[in-house]
């Protein structure tokens, strides 16, 4: 039985870590490094930390100055000495057999990486209206990068997987970013060959109002944006990037943009893409009704300049390069 490395970035969850690391120690797979990352957490979480380490000789503390939860996870992979590599967010909490599933679901497979099911609930731990399912299937990674449906979050998250190490000998998430997870994923997808999925629920994401993702900042759609134009760049790069994928990603970008644009705090950070992101639009295959209707949509929330700006700047010229391509007109 090989030893799995597991991962649990801490910052101000006092509340929540009892209950995320009971669930990990109680695992049917017992071969585990269990990693706590305490990210310079202000509250007892470091207290915590060192106490279950104190119980559990699986147990491995690391404190250090708060630098963001990209800086607790690759803190925790520097360090990790398993054959295999798994996440868990400490305010969330998985079942007794997550671990076993996984790497079962994983070998069977020969995959480089296997997911699961989730539970989506709120801090009661009630269900939310909005409920993800998971096939069990294995995929080639040539189909799922060129497929916009395993774009979804519940195949970009980090945790409710499990990795082979290697796939992190060369990879780290980019520190000081939000939306963390949009920036490694495609790198995931392009590293590997082969995903294996159950439809098992193994993990419970517990939607907190106070946490990181509960509430989308414009420094957060910064990030998003800027994850959008890496991920376009780098499948670019590697020949592997699919029309559809391309109009997906332009949507996110452009949204993304739009959103960050509207605080004069972030502004700076963003200056001189707006070029790049009009020649993704342009780059987008003529198959964009269903995403410029998107596009208008979020015009829409806007107030009406920047409804404006949305169709100025990416909605019109979009439609019409749409046309040309589809051989109705000539482009202005």
């Amino acid at each position: 039985m090989p030893q799995i490395s597991l991962i649990i970035p801490v910052y101000k969850v006092e509340r929540q870590l009892n209950r995320c690391i009971q669930s990990i120690v109680n695992q049917t797979y017992s071969n585990l490094q269990i990693i706590l990352v305490d990210d310079g957490s202000p509250d007892c979480c470091p207290q915590l930390c060192d106490e279950w380490s104190e119980h559990d000789s699986r147990i491995r503390v690391i404190h250090q100055k708060n630098a963001g939860l990209s800086a607790a996870r690759n803190a925790g992979i520097d360090v990790a000495c398993g054959e295999y590599i798994a996440f868990v967010d400490s305010d969330d909490f998985v079942e007794p057999d997550y671990i076993e599933v996984l790497y079962e679901t994983l070998t069977s497979a020969n995959a480089d990486f296997s997911c699961c099911g989730l539970f989506n609930e709120n801090e009661q731990l009630e269900p939310l209206s909005e409920q993800v399912e998971m096939d069990n299937d294995v995929f080639d990674t040539s189909v799922m990068i060129s497929d916009p449906m395993f774009y979804k979050w519940q195949y970009v998250v980090a945790w409710n997987k499990l990795y082979k190490r290697e796939i992190w000998d060369t990879l780290r998430y980019p520190v000081g970013r939000v939306h963390e997870d949009e920036f490694v994923y495609h790198q995931l997808l392009l590293k590997s060959t082969k995903v294996a999925c159950t439809s098992e629920k193994l993990y419970h994401y517990v939607r907190r109002a106070d946490s990181i993702m509960g509430e989308e900042s414009s420094g957060a759609a910064a990030d998003k944006t800027l994850a959008m134009l890496d991920r376009m760049d780098s499948l670019r790069g590697a020949g592997a990037l699919s029309g559809p994928v391309l109009d997906t990603c332009v949507v996110s970008a452009v949204c993304s943009y739009l959103g960050a644009m509207r605080d004069p705090s972030v502004r700076e950070r963003l200056h001189g893409l707006s070029v790049k992101v009009r020649e993704l639009v342009r780059m987008a295959s003529a198959d964009m009704s269903s995403q410029l209707r998107i596009l208008d949509v979020a015009g829409f929330r806007m107030n009406p300049y920047w409804y404006a700006r949305v169709r100025q700047m990416f909605v019109l010229p979009a439609k019409r390069i749409a046309r040309v391509m589809r051989g109705e007109g000539k482009e202005e």
